[in-house]
């Protein structure tokens, strides 16, 4: 039943979980793509935002991050690891969530201590 309709069977009418299914993921599919639009074609702000680096100098474990999700958008992988090492691992952890596909504690709890070892180091 479900795995014919899913794998080009007959088109379930609407109003139906796999209608709505689709949709969602019609939806999330757009935002992701939306995104990757905006951030492709928009240079990131020379602003600083930064509360931590603004009073100390120093730059706090995020820093450096919107930097390298405008250079990932654009392939520029070796730059936006120079901004921050850690900026693909973030961009896969935020294409997860918008796509509903939240990590669990498992690997939440980890890569949060990844980002503090990673951002203690950086204020050395």
């Amino acid at each position: 039943m479900g795995v014919a309709r899913l794998w080009g069977g007959p088109p379930s009418p609407p109003g139906t979980s796999l209608s709505r299914a689709r949709t969602t993921i019609a939806l999330r599919a757009a935002a992701l793509l939306g995104l990757f639009a905006v951030l492709f074609f928009l240079t990131p702000p020379e602003l600083p935002v930064c509360g931590f680096r603004w009073l100390t100098g120093r730059p706090c474990p995020l820093c450096g991050l919107t930097h390298a999700m405008f250079a990932l958008a654009k392939g520029h992988i070796r730059d936006a690891v120079r901004f921050h090492a850690l900026s693909p691992l973030a961009a896969i952890l935020m294409a997860a969530v918008i796509c509903n596909r939240p990590p669990s504690r498992r690997v939440w709890i980890p890569v949060a201590a990844l980002f503090a070892i990673y951002g203690i180091f950086r204020l050395w």
